[in-house]
């Protein structure tokens, strides 16, 4: 539970300007699907751009780090906590739109639009191109921010352009072809956050979506593991192999430290069995690429996104 004490200017200053909006030492584990980590200083709800720009220039200010998200997938943060602001988009910044142009679809969707519902959504309205994510559990700034993907595909491949709030406080808009992107990124600037993303997509039969989606959504329910506290997978695939068949060949599944283990469905799967602290993940993080380099001198790069300071 969040705990509202005004000890600091910096605190007073927030809670004037976002009054019920914003609240301060807050668990991280109630806001991430790792179910773990210390508090952040503080956590604001914004519910448009206005809000967070104006969150973003106090931060500047007062010289604190923020970092938006959304529904705290691919997170861990530290035991420590994290010291400054985070942006929630996921409970008020999260609509989406479309229109139809010249027998496409242009869709725009703000960065706390949960990603799967979103999907749904417009499938039912005929538009498709997005099935194969369905089942990824985060919002779109996070989505596009890491160009999540799946069985091929990913976001960015169907983004045609992103709005994006620029450390100094400039909203600008940002063409796709004036972007890098590639497995599991987006090249953004240090402290750019994802505001909205416009994609390009196609007509599709409702009935022909909805199998399409299904054959997915079984697939990764097949593959992943089930258990409500886990953050997705842990390291991205190298190239022409598995993180997962590496993890697993090195005889990892089931291998745990305090109250995490590897996933025996996926072995580039933590699961939090209730009681994990962020130190227990991130030690079993580097069992696993410790040991999966000295058997095959692979180095597997992690996928989800440690966040705090210090241990």
């Amino acid at each position: 539970m969040a705990v509202t004490i005004m000890t600091n200017n910096w605190q007073q200053e927030f809670a004037e300007t976002f009054g019920e909006k914003v609240k301060f030492n807050v668990p991280m584990k109630e806001h991430t699907t790792f179910h773990a980590g210390g508090n952040a200083w503080g956590m604001l709800f914004p519910a448009g751009i206005e809000e967070i720009k104006k969150a973003a220039a106090l931060c500047r200010k007062w010289k604190m780090d923020f970092i938006p998200i959304g529904h705290g997938s691919n997170i861990l943060c530290l035991d420590s906590g994290y010291k400054g602001i985070i942006i929630n988009l996921a409970k008020d910044y999260r609509g989406f739109r479309w229109e139809e142009r010249e027998g496409r679809y242009i869709v725009r969707a703000e960065a706390g639009a949960a990603l799967t519902q979103m999907i749904r959504v417009i499938g039912a309205e005929g538009i498709g191109g997005l099935e194969f994510a369905c089942g990824i559990p985060g919002t779109m700034g996070g989505a596009v921010s890491g160009n999540a993907g799946a069985f091929g595909d990913s976001i960015m491949e169907h983004v045609s352009s992103l709005e994006i709030l620029k450390k100094t406080g400039e909203v600008v808009s940002l063409d796709k072809g004036s972007m890098r992107y590639g497995y599991r990124y987006t090249e953004l600037k240090k402290g750019a956050v994802v505001i909205r993303a416009e994609m390009i997509l196609d007509a599709v039969d409702p009935e022909e979506f909805n199998r399409k989606s299904e054959i997915y959504i079984k697939e990764r329910r097949m593959k992943q593991p089930s258990e409500p506290y886990t953050a997705g997978s842990i390291f991205k695939n190298p190239e022409g192999d598995s993180a997962g068949r590496l993890i697993d060949a090195a005889g990892l599944k089931g291998e745990s430290v305090g109250g995490a283990v590897v996933s025996a469905k996926h072995a580039n799967f933590i699961v939090n069995r209730g009681n994990a602290s962020a130190r227990d993940i991130l030690e079993l993080i580097n069992i696993m690429h410790d040991k999966v380099f000295a058997k095959t001198g692979v180095s597997l790069d992690p996928e989800i996104k440690i966040i705090g300071k210090g241990l």
